[in-house]
């Protein structure tokens, strides 16, 4: 399943590394066993708008985002959030 640690080497998965003016934060899909497909409509060199979609994933599947030290976080493990609308965070 998505939400066991292993997970995160074992099932499909998709990395996006997002560039902005003053931060890297990282984006990582992880496919669950019942899913085991992830959808990620952007590639290398594409730049994405603050609140864009950028793919999709379902049944029990996971995403985990790494946000810069001192990141004001606005949402706890296991909240459920919705893309394009959820503020995950506001970075410093």
């Amino acid at each position: 399943a998505a939400y066991r640690p292993e997970a995160e080497d074992a099932n499909e998965r998709c990395a996006l590394h997002l560039q902005g003016d003053s931060a890297r934060v990282t984006v990582v899909q992880i496919a669950g066993v019942v899913a085991r497909r992830i959808v990620c409509r952007v590639g290398p060199g594409d730049k994405l708008a603050a609140g864009e979609r950028f793919g999709m994933i379902r049944f029990g599947s996971r995403t985990d985002c790494y946000m810069p030290r001192g990141t004001d976080v606005r949402v706890r493990t296991g909240d459920r959030v919705t893309g394009g609308m959820t503020v995950l965070g506001l970075l410093r």
